[in-house]
C-alpha cells in the first residue's frame, strides 16, 4: 500500500467511499450485508443493528423501518417473527439503494431548520441559568442566609 496518492477521485474511509460529488457506502460493505445470513441469535442481530445504524444517514426513514429489529432488541430475548424478517429482508434491500450525502454547494440556496437551532440554544440557556441558581443558592447556604 502506498503512503500517500495524490490526484485520485475517490477515497475509501470507514466503509465510506468520499468522492467529489459527496459520500457514499462502500459498495464492498453493501455486499457483505446482502450476504449476510438471517439472525440465529440475540447477538446476531445486535451487530446486523449495529451495522445499519452506522449507514443509517443514507436510508431514507431508516428508524420507521428498523423498528421492529430494535423491537427485538428491547426484551433481551430472541424471537424472530415473519414481520421482522421482512424488515430485515427490506433493510437489506435499501442498502442498494442507499442515497448519496452531498457536500453543501453554498453557490445554490438551501434551507436551514431554525427551530432545532433555536431549541438547542434554549437549551443551553437554561443549563446555564441551573448553574448560575446552583452557584447562588450553594454560597446562601455557606453564609447561612438559607
Amino acid at each position: 500500500m502506498k503512503r500517500y496518492e495524490f490526484f485520485i477521485s475517490s477515497l475509501v474511509f470507514l466503509g465510506l467511499v468520499v468522492f467529489r460529488e459527496g459520500v457514499k457506502i462502500n459498495p464492498e460493505k453493501i455486499e457483505a450485508i446482502l450476504s449476510w445470513p438471517g439472525p440465529q441469535t440475540l447477538h446476531d442481530i445486535w451487530n446486523f443493528h449495529g451495522l445499519e445504524s452506522f449507514y443509517r444517514y443514507f436510508i431514507k426513514n431508516f428508524i420507521t423501518i428498523i423498528a421492529l429489529i430494535t423491537e427485538c432488541l428491547k426484551w433481551g430475548s430472541f424471537e424472530w417473527t415473519n414481520d421482522v424478517n421482512k424488515t430485515f429482508k427490506v433493510m437489506k434491500k435499501k442498502m442498494i439503494n442507499a442515497l448519496i450525502l452531498s457536500l453543501l454547494d453554498f453557490q445554490k440556496v438551501f434551507e436551514v431548520n431554525m427551530m432545532l437551532l433555536m431549541l438547542v440554544f434554549v437549551l443551553f440557556l437554561v443549563k446555564i441559568a441551573n448553574m448560575l441558581l446552583s452557584i447562588v443558592r450553594n454560597s446562601l447556604i455557606q453564609e447561612g442566609n438559607i
